[in-house]
């Protein structure tokens, strides 16, 4: 028998499942929970049947409103465009070419096929570039371009929200993070109230 703790909170938060792809979905619309996507080195709008299909799922599994759904994405605001190049592109493509490296040892472990997608996701994070990623989901620049990104991906995907990753390859220094954070905090969230 599997006994789960009270939550000291109540309500209490809200329960979000992480959905790469379409056979985690069900199991979302069964358990009522919100959908949490993670875009890493593409464009969120590859996910759009995928949210078709948990939206549609949602309402026939009975769900009142519509499923709340949730990005994860690389981002980070500095006063200029070039700050932000300047102190964000090391630690993207320093993230890009280390996740390049996990995914190529654990297919190389796995026998994986060479033809299979996880060996074009290897090249493709061992080839990126900064110009080719920031066309994608890659919320990076001054803060009007952040709001501007982020308002667009509201209106296509439909999003409930966001969590940025400031620093995912850990070369971003901790006062150009915590600047970004506050440009965040004071400058993009209030167009989003």
């Amino acid at each position: 028998v599997s006994v789960v703790p009270r939550t000291f909170q109540q309500p209490h938060p809200e329960i979000r499942g992480a959905a790469q792809s379409p056979d985690t979905f069900p199991m979302l619309d069964e358990q009522g929970k919100s959908m949490f996507l993670s875009v890493r080195h593409e464009n969120a709008n590859m996910f759009l049947s995928y949210i078709d299909i948990y939206q549609k799922a949602w309402a026939a599994a009975g769900h009142p409103g519509r499923g709340r759904v949730y990005l994860r994405a690389a981002g980070f605001v500095a006063p200029t465009v070039a700050e932000a190049r300047a102190r964000y592109e090391p630690t993207l493509m320093h993230h890009y070419r280390a996740q390049a490296r996990l995914l190529a040892d654990s297919a190389r472990r796995l026998n994986t096929p060479a033809d299979s997608p996880r060996w074009k996701t290897v090249e493709r994070l061992e080839t990126i570039t900064y110009d080719e990623a920031i066309r994608g989901t890659i919320l990076v620049g001054t803060p009007d371009m952040v709001t501007e990104k982020l308002k667009a991906l509201e209106q296509e995907l439909g999003l409930d929200g966001i969590q940025f990753e400031f620093n995912g390859g850990g070369l971003v220094a901790p006062a150009h993070e915590k600047e970004s954070l506050r440009l965040l905090c004071h400058e993009v969230k209030p167009a989003f109230r």
